[in-house]
């Protein structure tokens, strides 16, 4: 996938790949420029033989998108995560046009970007979009989690997903008097 039909100005190029007839580039890790005329094009190698370069197909991104929000709490790298934490996000934004912040998707995985185990999950959540305090009984101590969250709107879809990595403490020491140690 290039910027330009000669493919000098590449944004992604994967090679070596077996069995591959179709990719996404969001599970890549790349994320296209809105409002932006790409080209794409494919070959096979095979173990002895490999084929031309198909003809090139041209799109274009389009040009309104949600803006994938920040973390605002925890930071990413915080290493002092409570039994239940509360997760806040920047407000929601739509970039080229406007739209309205239909609900968040929340997520705590022990792997990055969307990897490892699922420990906890808000999804489609329409009342906490913004901020939501992770119920007890889902973190364990001394564990580094990753947080991602994703703001859906009515008429773009999704964001991508924001991740940062915390640390919960060393211990969960109770809170209110009387909560059991």
């Amino acid at each position: 996938v290039s910027r330009n039909a000669a493919f000098t100005n590449l944004v992604f190029d994967q090679k070596g790949v077996a069995n591959l007839t179709s990719v996404s580039l969001a599970a890549a890790g790349v994320r296209l420029d809105p409002a932006t005329r790409y080209f794409a094009r494919v070959k096979y190698d095979g173990a002895s033989l490999a084929s031309t370069w198909s003809s090139a197909v041209e799109f274009n991104t389009a040009a309104v998108y949600v803006n994938k929000p920040t973390f605002s709490n925890p930071l990413d790298g915080a290493s002092n995560l409570g039994a239940t934490p509360t997760l806040t996000t920047s407000a929601f934004q739509v970039s080229g046009g406007a739209d309205n912040h239909q609900s968040t998707d929340w997520e705590i995985r022990t792997g990055p970007n969307g990897t490892g185990e699922l420990v906890w999950s808000s999804t489609g959540n329409t009342v906490q979009k913004t901020t939501i305090v992770v119920p007890a009984g889902y973190l364990q101590v001394s564990t580094t989690y990753y947080i991602r969250a994703r703001h859906r709107s009515f008429n773009y879809g999704a964001s991508d997903w924001a991740q940062i990595a915390a640390t919960t403490k060393a211990t969960f020491l109770p809170t209110v008097p009387g909560e059991p140690y």
